[in-house]
């Protein structure tokens, strides 16, 4: 039988789909790990077992083509398509009143103190890289971009695993500062690397166009959420039909990264905006019970599913690597100091937005922050 493309890229995304379930059935019952971590490690081992496999026959190479493909277009795919859909899940969980009673800490954390870690693992990873393979401190930047966010799916499952290791009102602010560091980070990324690839161009110019990517991402993607959203809330008031309400909901996601990618607009901060206000306007005065029940097993399904397979994809890039490039030694110098690189510029970035939020305090005589939220001793630990 003869196979076209399109049923090798099915066929690999089965087999994604099968190897996240037998994955997260296995840690459910023995690893007891969050699952997003336990994911991204065994598609690690996956993907250090596929290339050794290639080394030994060259036939296998030919085999996982459909998957190098969809791994080729895996920048586009999460950006464009998956994160939408992952943080509009996450966004439907917040309830309005309780973030309003941390804004001030969440804002902090998320704008300031991702800027702040951004600033941190570039320069860090440029000094690193001086002495092994030199590169130009705004890709160093662009990098700090990506890993300086948090991921809110893991973050929530492992405060879900130590209930008592926190207040609720931290715990609550330290979920929401993950899920709007997320829409942060993907600004700043299309930021820097608008700023990286006109770098032949005048500071000024390049500078004048990464303010405009800021204003159009940031400025027509909030905007293109509330409406849509609204549109899609006044949807759900006007029928009663469970099923058709939860896919107003999924169709809502998908035209609004289709509009987004048209007008240039932030697809995390547009379907945040939205979930925001389905989650929390559209569940109170919307959806029918039954609808309400199903909207929020559909999209957890939508949520872990998605998530599963995104750290998957991860951990397999690793076929794509080359370490005869640069030689063993450089790249595993290269990978163990990335890590202390990324936890000591959290842990500054956070301590730093925090500070500046207490001096702001200091500055106007008055307190920003509600009265349940305390910074007690642990609280950057666990941040």
């Amino acid at each position: 039988m003869v196979h076209t493309d399109g049923t090798d890229i099915f066929s690999s995304i089965m087999y994604l789909l099968s190897g996240t379930v037998l994955i997260r059935v296995v840690n459910y019952h023995y690893i007891k790990l969050p699952p997003s971590v336990v994911t991204a490690l065994s598609a690690v081992v996956w993907g250090g077992a596929l290339m050794l496999l290639q080394a030994v026959n060259s036939d296998i190479a030919d085999s996982l083509g459909a998957l190098r493909d969809i791994l080729r277009n895996f920048p586009e795919l999460v950006m464009d398509y998956m994160l939408g859909f992952l943080l509009f899940a996450a966004a439907i969980e917040v309830d309005l009143g309780r973030l309003g009673r941390v804004r001030s800490t969440v804002i902090t954390l998320a704008v300031g103190g991702t800027i702040l870690s951004t600033l941190f693992v570039g320069t860090l990873t440029w000094l690193l890289l001086r002495r092994i393979v030199p590169l130009p401190f705004e890709i160093c930047l662009l990098f700090g971009t990506v890993v300086s966010p948090t991921d809110p799916i893991a973050v929530t499952s492992v405060l879900n695993e130590k209930p008592d290791l926190i207040s609720e009102s931290t715990r609550y602010f330290i979920w929401c500062e993950s899920l709007f560091n997320d829409a942060v980070g993907v600004v700043l990324y299309y930021g820097m690397l608008n700023f990286t690839v006109n770098g032949d161009s005048p500071l000024s110019d390049r500078l004048w166009a990464v303010i405009e990517v800021f204003l159009r991402e940031c400025v027509v993607g909030v905007i293109l959420g509330l409406v849509m959203g609204y549109i899609a809330y006044l949807l759900i008031q006007a029928v009663s039909e469970p099923v058709l309400e939860i896919t107003i909901t999924v169709v809502l996601v998908g035209i609004l990264e289709v509009v987004c990618i048209e007008l240039g607009a932030s697809i995390p901060l547009a379907t945040i905006c939205a979930g925001l206000l389905i989650g929390n306007y559209g569940l109170e005065f919307g959806f029918s019970p039954e609808g309400a029940e199903g909207f929020h097993q559909i999209w957890r399904f939508i949520d872990e599913t998605l998530n599963s397979v995104l750290f998957l994809l991860i951990g397999l890039m690793s076929i794509f690597w080359q370490p005869d490039i640069l030689g063993w030694g450089k790249y595993f110098v290269m990978m163990i100091a990335i890590i202390p690189i990324s936890l000591f510029s959290r842990a500054m970035s956070i301590t730093l937005a925090l500070s500046m939020l207490l001096w702001a305090e200091k500055l106007f005589g008055r307190r920003l922050r509600h009265p349940s939220v305390r910074y007690r001793a642990g609280t950057i630990g666990v941040l």
